[in-house]
């Protein structure tokens, strides 16, 4: 087995998956904050490792980040938002509850990432929205 391994190693597959592998927990944070800033370019103006600090939702991006970031890395990587959440045409809709109040947002249920609308204090607001930004 391990000479197997040995002969694998230097295949080119290996390398590249290798080199998109962070080696330390600095590089792991930077490409969590760069799947941030793709998602939303105001993250360029903040810091993943501060935001995470924030709380229980604001860890919950952080792990969201995260997964989308695996993904990258792996295509087989699994991860699907909870099923007691509601969709809404491919959306999943999600109550988060910040310090300043609880806000309805919606995800792309295909690549996790949170769609470019304000969030709404009601989900039939977001619902709503939402119909308006698929016609």
């Amino acid at each position: 087995m391990i000479f197997k391994w040995f002969k694998n190693k230097g295949s080119s597959a290996d390398a590249a998956r290798d080199a998109a592998v962070p080696r330390h927990i600095g590089e792991l944070w930077l490409a969590i904050q760069e799947t941030a800033e793709r998602e939303d370019s105001s993250w360029s103006d903040r810091n993943v490792i501060s935001y995470y600090h924030e709380g229980a939702e604001a860890q919950k991006d952080i792990l969201r980040w995260l997964a989308i970031y695996q993904r990258s890395i792996d295509p087989g990587h699994e991860f699907s938002f909870p099923e007691h959440h509601p969709r809404h045409k491919g959306y999943c809709l999600v109550l988060r509850h910040w310090p300043s109040g609880s806000r309805w947002e919606a995800f792309d249920d295909s690549n996790w990432e949170r769609i470019p609308i304000s969030p709404q204090p009601e989900r039939e607001d977001l619902e709503r929205k939402l119909d308006q930004l698929k016609g």
